[in-house]
């Protein structure tokens, strides 16, 4: 539980440390849409590995 918690701290300040420098070059609308974007694409790339090694959001019998 403390790597994984730290895993996500870590990820959120590699993240968050830049982004100011990143908004005050380009418009905060156009980081947004990409960072939106890029996380919908990786959600939809991990379902569809989870499907095709035959995971399911069903119920186990």
């Amino acid at each position: 539980m403390a790597l994984a918690l730290a895993c996500f701290g870590r990820g959120s300040m590699l993240s968050a440390l830049p982004l100011p420098r990143i908004i005050e070059r380009t418009e905060d609308r156009k980081v947004t849409l990409t960072a939106a974007g890029f996380l919908s694409a990786v959600l939809v790339g991990f379902a569809v590995l989870l499907f095709a090694n035959g995971w399911s959001f069903a119920p186990a019998d």
